[in-house]
C-alpha cells in the first residue's frame, strides 16, 4: 500500500514533468520562427525602404517637370526612373513565381516601362503629355503598396504554417495535461496539504505558546536559570540578574557561556562543591541559601535544582528576605507573648500567694503584739514576742515586694522630684560600697517632676545598683549613674514607640532581642512620643547576662546569685515599679563587658500632694470614745477574724463577727441599729466585701464600711471613691496602729458631719 501510494503521488508530477519539457521545447521552437520571420521582416523593410525612396525622386521629378518642363527636368526625371528600375531589383528575390506572373507586379512594371518610354531620349520635353505621367504615376505608387501588403502577408503566412500550428495545439495541449495532472496531484495529496496546514498550525501555536512561556519565565518574580548538559548557561531571566546582581545588560553575554557566570565565585563554589553531587545522586536539591553580591549585600534566598533527561538542570530563586525577616519578627513576638504571659501568669502566681501569705501574717503578727502587750516589760518572753513581730513585719516587707512585681501593692503616686532620691541612695552607696569599685555620678539635670512613690523608686534604684556591685568580681569595676531627660526618640528604638502612655493594669510590652554575638537587649514597657522623660543609667563593668538568664530576670525567687547573697525579687519588684509608674526600661548587656540599665520615667506637671496623715498620738486621743462604739466584723479566714476580734475589743470596741459576706448581710438586716461600722474583707468566696457593701447600702444608706484587702488600694480605687458607704481601706496585713489610726478617722469624720 505505501508503495501503491508512492506511485499515485509520483505519476501526475512525473507527466507534469515530461509535458512540461515538452512545452518548453515547443515554445522555444515557435520563439526561433517568430524570430526568422522578424529578420525577414526587418531585411524586406530596408530594401523596399530604398525603393520608396527611388519612387519618391521619380514623384518629385515628374512633379517638377510638369511645372517648367525643360530639358534638365527631363533628364533629371529620366535618372530618377533608371535609379527606381534598378532599386526593383533589392525586392525582385522576395517574390516567388506567382508573384511575378501577379498583375501587380506585371502592372508595376508596365506603368515604369510607359513612364521610362514616356521620357525616352528621343522626345522632346515640349511634345511630353503631363496629364498621362500623373495617371500612370498614381499606378505606380498603387502597385508598389499593393505589392508591400502582399509579400508582409505571404512572410506572415509563411511562419504560420501548418506545421507551426500543430505546435501551437501540442503547447495547448501540454498546459492542459500539466493542469490536469496539477489538479490530480492536488486531489491525491489535498489530505497532506491538510495535515500540512495542520501541522503548519500547530508549529504555529507552540511556537506562540513557546513565546508566552519564554515571557511568563522571563517576567517571573523568582529567579530562574537553565543550564545545558554541558553546563553553559541556556537560559536566565530579569529576576535572576537582579537577585545574584549581575547587570541585565550583561544578561546576553553570559548566555552560551560557563553556569558560573550568573553567581559570584563564592556562591559558585559553594554550589559546585556542596549542591551539585548531590543533584547527580538525588536529581534534586532545595534549601535556604545566601546570595553573597558584588556590592557586598546578602540576600536570603530559597534555592532549588532540578536534574533535567537531556543531562542539563533548570534552577529557581526564590528571594525570602523578607519573608524570613517577617518570620522572625513573628518569632520575637511570640516570644514576647509568652514572655509576658508567663511574667503574667507568674504575676498572678505571685499576688494571690501574697494575699494568702498576708492572712496569715495578719493572725501571726497581731498575736504577737498581743504578747508583747501583755507580757512583762523587758522579760525574755516579750523579747521572743518582739522578735516573732520582726520576722512578721520583715515577711510583709517581701510579701510587698512580691505584689509589687504582680503590680498588687499598694503604691500611691504623688508629685515628686526624682532627683532626691537618686542623691540619698548614692550617699547610702558611697558609704557602704567598697572602695574598689569606681562610683561615678553624672546628673545632668537639678530637678525632675515625675509621678511617683519616693520610697519604691529608691528601693528600685539601690537593687539595679546592689546587683551590678554583685556581678562585678572581686568587688573590681566601675558604677555609673547618670540621670538626663530624653525624648522617646532618643533611644532610636522603633518598638518603644507608641502614642501614648502604657496603662499599668494592663501586659506590659517586653521584647528579648540579640543585638550583637554575646550582646543582648530586652526592652519592657513602652514610651510615648507625645511625651518627655527622665533618663536614669544604671551601668557597670561586671560579667554581663546571657540571654538564657535575661530571659527568667524577672521571675520572683529566680536568681544567679548564690542562696545567701540574694532572694531572686530584686529585678521581680524592678518590674512592678516600672510598670506601675507606666515607665519603661531597656537593658544592654554584653557577656564579659557588663550591663546598662535605663529607666525612662514620664515628666509630670505640677500635681496636688496628699494631705498628710494625722499622727498617732492625736488618734490615740479619741481612744475613748471607741467604748461607745460597736463594729461588725466580717472576714472568712478564722485565724484572721480571731485576731481582728481580739484586736479590736483591746482598742476598746464592741464587736460582732461573721465568716461571710451572707452572713455579714443578714447580721446587718437582723440588728441594723446595732452596728456603728461595717469592717470586711474584700476577698471573699460567694460574695466579695464590696459586693456586700453594695447590697447593704441600699438598705441601710447611713452604714459606714471600711475594706480590709491583702490587695493595693489601686485595685479597687475606683469603686470606693464611686461608693459614698465605704469611708476608708486598709490593707492586709493589719497593724494595730494602721486600724486605730482609720477608725478613728471614720469616726472623726462622722462626728464632724453630723456637727
Amino acid at each position: 500500500m505505501k508503495y501503491k501510494s508512492l506511485g499515485l503521488n509520483f505519476f501526475p508530477a512525473i507527466l507534469i514533468l515530461m509535458f512540461g519539457v515538452w512545452a518548453l521545447y515547443l515554445t522555444h521552437d515557435h520563439i526561433h520562427t517568430v524570430e526568422v520571420i522578424q529578420h525577414d521582416l526587418e531585411e524586406f523593410n530596408k530594401n523596399f525602404q530604398e525603393v520608396s525612396a527611388a519612387y519618391e525622386q521619380v514623384e518629385i521629378g515628374i512633379k517638377r517637370f510638369a511645372g517648367s518642363r525643360t530639358e534638365e527636368q527631363k533628364s533629371v526625371v529620366l535618372n530618377a526612373l533608371k535609379n527606381f528600375s534598378e532599386s526593383l531589383t533589392l525586392i525582385i528575390p522576395y517574390f516567388d513565381k506567382k508573384i511575378n506572373t501577379d498583375s501587380r507586379w506585371n502592372e508595376l512594371k508596365a506603368n515604369t516601362g510607359i513612364l521610362r518610354d514616356r521620357f525616352s531620349l528621343r522626345k522632346k520635353a515640349q511634345d511630353i503629355h503631363v496629364d498621362g505621367l500623373i495617371i500612370h504615376l498614381n499606378k505606380t505608387e498603387s502597385a508598389l503598396n499593393s505589392l508591400y501588403r502582399l509579400h508582409v502577408s505571404k512572410i506572415t503566412q509563411d511562419g504560420l504554417s501548418e506545421d507551426m500550428r500543430q505546435r501551437q495545439v501540442w503547447v495547448l495541449l501540454s498546459v492542459l495535461l500539466i493542469s490536469v495532472s496539477g489538479f490530480v496531484l492536488v486531489i491525491l495529496n489535498i489530505h497532506k496539504l491538510r495535515a500540512l496546514s495542520i501541522m503548519d498550525e500547530e508549529r504555529r501555536m507552540t511556537l506562540d505558546d513557546f513565546k508566552a512561556k519564554l515571557a511568563a519565565l522571563e517576567m517571573a518574580r523568582d529567579g530562574i536559570v537553565i543550564i545545558d548538559k554541558n553546563m553553559n548557561l541556556m537560559f536566565i531571566n530579569k529576576a535572576l540578574c537582579k537577585i545574584s546582581g549581575l547587570k541585565e545588560s550583561q544578561k546576553d553575554n553570559v548566555i552560551g557561556q560557563p553556569w558560573a557566570n550568573a553567581f559570584s565565585a563564592s556562591d559558585a563554589e559553594v554550589i559546585e562543591e556542596d549542591i551539585f553531587p548531590e543533584i547527580h545522586e538525588n536529581l534534586h536539591w532545595i534549601g535556604e541559601f545566601p546570595i553573597y553580591r558584588e556590592d557586598g549585600s546578602v540576600l536570603h534566598t530559597e534555592l532549588s535544582f532540578t536534574k533535567l533527561p537531556d543531562g542539563g538542570m533548570i534552577g529557581t530563586v526564590q528571594d525570602i528576605t523578607n519573608i524570613q525577616k517577617n518570620e522572625n519578627e513573628r518569632k520575637t513576638l511570640e516570644e514576647q507573648f509568652f514572655q509576658a504571659q508567663k511574667m503574667e501568669a507568674i504575676g498572678r502566681l505571685a499576688g494571690g500567694f501574697a494575699h494568702d501569705f498576708n492572712n496569715i501574717l495578719a493572725a501571726m503578727n497581731g498575736y504577737a503584739e498581743f504578747l508583747i502587750d501583755d507580757l512583762e516589760d523587758n522579760s525574755s518572753e516579750q523579747g521572743y514576742a518582739k522578735n516573732i513581730l520582726n520576722a512578721g513585719l520583715q515577711a510583709r516587707t517581701l510579701i510587698d515586694q512580691m505584689l509589687a512585681f504582680s503590680r498588687r501593692n499598694d503604691g500611691r503616686k504623688e508629685a515628686l522630684d526624682i532627683i532626691p532620691s537618686v542623691h540619698e541612695v548614692i550617699s547610702l552607696l558611697r558609704a557602704t560600697m567598697p572602695k574598689s569599685i569606681n562610683l561615678n555620678e553624672n546628673c545632668g539635670v537639678k530637678s525632675a517632676m515625675i509621678e511617683g512613690n519616693s520610697t519604691q523608686l529608691s528601693q528600685l534604684i539601690m537593687n539595679l545598683c546592689v546587683n551590678a556591685q554583685d556581678a562585678m568580681e572581686n568587688d573590681t569595676g566601675t558604677l555609673d549613674i547618670s540621670v538626663n531627660t530624653i525624648t522617646a526618640s532618643d533611644l532610636g528604638i522603633e518598638e518603644l514607640l507608641q502614642d501614648k502612655l502604657p496603662n499599668a493594669e494592663e501586659t506590659p510590652y517586653m521584647g528579648i532581642m540579640d543585638v550583637a554575638p554575646a550582646k543582648t537587649r530586652l526592652v519592657l514597657g513602652h514610651m510615648s512620643k507625645k511625651h518627655e522623660y527622665v533618663a536614669i543609667n544604671v551601668s557597670d563593668t561586671g560579667t554581663g547576662i546571657s540571654r538564657i538568664v535575661m530571659e527568667r530576670i524577672f521571675e520572683p525567687f529566680f536568681t544567679t546569685k548564690p542562696a545567701d547573697k540574694g532572694t531572686g525579687l530584686g529585678l521581680a519588684t524592678v518590674h512592678g515599679v516600672i510598670i506601675g509608674h507606666r515607665a519603661c526600661m531597656v537593658i544592654d548587656s554584653e557577656l564579659g563587658k557588663g550591663t546598662s540599665f535605663n529607666l525612662c520615667f514620664p515628666l509630670a506637671g505640677s500635681v496636688e500632694k496628699i494631705q498628710p496623715e494625722h499622727s498617732v498620738s492625736a488618734q490615740n486621743d479619741n481612744a475613748s470614745e471607741a467604748t461607745q462604739r460597736h463594729i461588725l466584723l466580717v472576714e472568712d479566714q478564722e485565724n484572721v477574724r480571731d485576731m481582728t476580734t481580739l484586736l479590736l475589743k483591746r482598742l476598746g470596741y464592741d464587736v460582732t463577727s461573721t465568716d461571710s459576706g451572707m452572713a455579714g448581710l443578714d447580721a446587718i438586716r437582723k440588728k441594723p441599729d446595732e452596728y456603728d461600722l461595717v469592717l470586711t474583707d474584700q476577698n471573699m468566696p460567694e460574695m466579695t466585701g464590696i459586693e456586700m457593701v453594695q447590697q447593704a447600702h441600699t438598705e441601710f444608706p447611713d452604714l459606714p464600711f471600711v475594706i480590709l484587702s491583702g490587695y493595693s488600694l489601686e485595685k479597687i480605687e475606683d469603686i470606693i471613691v464611686d461608693h459614698e458607704a465605704i469611708k476608708a481601706f486598709v490593707k492586709k496585713p493589719i497593724t494595730r496602729d494602721d486600724l486605730m489610726r482609720t477608725l478613728n478617722d471614720v469616726f472623726e469624720k462622722q462626728k464632724k458631719d453630723a456637727a
